[in-house]
């Protein structure tokens, strides 16, 4: 029998230059980019990799950095939404939990916070693979990998018409996220010391 090559799941450094390329990505694209995007509301906390701001909507990056091969759990079932999804990585056959629930609960708590922050925009939610020895079979539409993400992004003719703000924007969702400037750190040391 052949041997299978190993794999290992995703690294933080595989997350890092995920963001490195998103942030050059939004930069040349006219977008914002809020990383993480760890939006705090109501006593619950969004565990999105990143939100992306366009002029027409928001959309939030759920990263899961699993290898092998990557197949969804039954869909078309009543609780499609909660199947879990399947991992066959090193010879073994893994479960994990439906990105589509976890994007769906993550994109309803990130609304709310919006909303009560004044923000009203179209919010998407999205996971990206961001291992690059996942193989996707048979994924659903808003599952991506790096390279497919950005082609969304620029395929997306929506997401380009729009009066959003997204300076503006960005800088309340930074805010949501609990990420200060670069000056803010270091008046908050001043004033602490």
């Amino acid at each position: 029998t052949r041997r299978e090559p190993r794999i290992h799941n995703g690294t933080k450094g595989e997350l890092t230059s995920f963001i490195a390329q998103m942030l050059r990505f939004t930069t040349k694209n006219g977008m914002r980019l809020v990383a993480p995007g760890t939006v705090s509301h109501n006593g619950q906390t969004a565990r999105l990799t990143a939100l992306i701001v366009a002029p027409g909507g928001i959309t939030g990056v759920y990263c899961l950095g699993f290898g092998g091969t990557i197949t969804p759990g039954d869909l078309k079932a009543p609780a499609g939404m909660s199947a879990p999804w399947r991992q066959h990585i090193n010879g073994e056959d893994k479960t994990f939990d439906n990105p589509l629930k976890s994007c769906q609960q993550q994109k309803k708590l990130i609304q709310s916070a919006m909303e009560q922050a004044g923000i009203h925009a179209d919010l998407n939610v999205v996971t990206v693979f961001t291992n690059p020895r996942a193989t996707l079979k048979s994924t659903p539409a808003s599952i991506y990998t790096p390279k497919g993400l950005c082609e969304y992004l620029k395929d997306n003719s929506s997401l380009k018409t729009g009066s959003l703000d997204i300076h503006t924007t960005a800088l309340t969702l930074a805010d949501l996220a609990g990420i200060k400037k670069g000056k803010d750190k270091k008046n908050d040391k001043k004033t602490k010391e």
